[in-house]
């Protein structure tokens, strides 16, 4: 465990694995398959999960900030279009 303090914030870091907490899995798991979505254009991981993420910013479309296209959710699902090139 790491310990910041000082006058304004106090941060503490819990380290935890895997094993000790399952529920990293998960989480894991899902910015994984969005990852996946941006890196390699594979929407397979990202279409098995899709219907549990609310909500995906791309903050690096900048092409579509224009009426909030850059916002992903289960009416405007991620694509193989949203690889960075």
């Amino acid at each position: 465990m790491i310990m910041v303090d000082n006058e304004n914030s106090k941060i503490v870091f819990n380290v935890q694995t895997p094993l000790t907490e399952p529920l990293l899995n998960m989480a894991d798991y899902f910015c994984w398959a969005v990852q996946r979505v941006f890196e390699r254009g594979e929407t397979r991981y990202y279409d098995f999960i899709n219907d549990k993420i609310s909500l995906v910013v791309d903050i690096y479309d900048t092409d579509n900030y224009s009426g909030n296209r850059n916002y992903y959710n289960k009416n405007n699902k991620l694509s193989n279009s949203n690889i960075i090139k």
